[in-house]
């Protein structure tokens, strides 16, 4: 299959040739940078596509690489040649798609920014001049006179094993965040099993300090024999200050500290001496 079957053919970009000089006037690059603006005063913030064409030209290598070189854009006394920025901090190696926009951008002094005009649709771009990071201020060097400033393979052959290598990344980002996201559910699970065991501990020196009482159904019930035997044995009457009124069964040695459910380890007491004698012995 040929490259033209994968990609289509190569795009070739109709320029109107900007005629070379060693040298301009100011006039003369001013014409060229400003043709088609309203409002001269403005381009310096917008992109301009009078400056691609008139500072660079695409060089090819071989059928599948070509060379951007700046050629110049001076005055006998000013230079115009431009800076090239990143957007974010970025390698120096990245894929051109016409779909994503490109991570750098060309900037001059005066005349705003040039939009890169690549030559096919889809490309591994290999940047070749100092880049100048407009967030770190790393470098900030002027492109030189007659230099190379980027070079482009559109290989198949490159292009598939970047294409492959994008989406070997991709895939491992995300298993590595769906391994961040387990390990996030086994932290919440261990919390949560935590929590339950505190919570158990909690609960039983409540239980243990007579703070709360057993449900009634966590405790084996009284027999009525064992009922009848206490309360004739007590009287009828809270053995600590003798009341008649709410009388509770009450474990000598608490139920939670292992006591028994039998006539010995029974006595009667009223709820506010039940209270009062808490989770204690006695």
């Amino acid at each position: 299959m040929s490259f033209f079957n994968i990609f289509g053919p190569k795009k070739t970009i109709k320029e109107e040739p900007i005629p070379q000089k060693k040298y301009y006037t100011f006039e003369e690059i001013e014409a060229i940078a400003c043709k088609g603006f309203k409002d001269k005063w403005c381009i310096g913030i917008k992109n301009n596509p009078n400056l691609f064409p008139a500072m660079f030209e695409w060089v090819a290598i071989n059928e599948y690489k070509q060379v951007l070189k700046f050629k110049h854009f001076r005055t006998d006394k000013d230079n115009y040649a431009p800076y090239i920025t990143y957007i974010s901090d970025k390698p120096d190696v990245f894929f051109h798609d016409e779909k994503t926009s490109s991570p750098i951008y060309i900037k001059t002094t005066f005349f705003g920014y040039a939009s890169i005009k690549y030559p096919v649709e889809k490309c591994i771009v290999h940047i070749l001049t100092p880049i100048y990071d407009e967030m770190y201020k790393r470098i900030q060097k002027q492109v030189e006179d007659f230099s190379d400033v980027l070079e482009i393979d559109y290989s198949p052959e490159a292009i598939s094993q970047y294409e492959n290598k994008m989406e070997q990344q991709r895939l491992e980002a995300e298993a590595l965040h769906e391994r961040e996201k387990i390990e996030e559910i086994k932290e919440k699970l261990l919390r949560k099993k935590r929590k339950h065991e505190l919570e158990k501990i909690a609960l039983q020196e409540l239980m243990d300090e007579g703070e709360i009482f057993p449900e009634a159904n966590k405790r084996p019930p009284i027999p009525k024999e064992v009922v009848d035997a206490v309360w004739r044995r007590d009287g009828g009457r809270c053995v600590y200050c003798g009341s008649t009124e709410n009388l509770h069964l009450d474990h000598i040695i608490p139920f939670s500290k292992g006591g028994d459910t039998s006539v010995e380890n029974l006595q009667l007491l009223c709820q506010k001496c039940n209270l009062q004698k808490s989770n204690k012995i006695g």
